[in-house]
């Protein structure tokens, strides 16, 4: 267990966090929360928003190639980026938002081939 200070709006808390493996948080329905944690199905992965914010950068076109781990959208939230990734290379099918927009967590942000 570790101890942390964290200051949100100019308000401090103290929070404990308790480092598990991967195993043990699926087993208490934990969710490893990564923008490159893509829905997939034969070859299609859908990039979702693992949180809500707003869309402050889109860094590529449909149509575009992708390696895996690139750079793809820069979200805002809790004054804040987010960087979010894509899993695995492939080709931009869809891009489903624009900058400016605000997202929900669980929104799809882009679809890969």
């Amino acid at each position: 267990m570790r101890k942390f200070k964290v200051k949100v709006n100019n308000k401090e808390y103290l929070v404990e966090v308790e480092e598990v493996d991967r195993k043990e948080a699926e087993t208490f329905g934990g969710e490893e929360v990564r923008g490159d944690d893509p829905k997939k199905s034969s070859g299609r992965a859908e990039i979702i928003s693992p949180l809500a914010g707003v869309v402050n950068q889109i860094l590529l076109t449909e149509g575009q190639a992708v390696e895996s781990n690139q750079l793809i959208i820069i979200l805002e939230a809790m004054k804040m980026e987010h960087e979010i990734r894509v899993d695995s290379a492939g080709t931009i099918r869809a891009i489903n938002v624009a900058e400016g927009e605000t997202v929900e967590a669980g929104d799809t942000l882009m679809v890969v081939e």
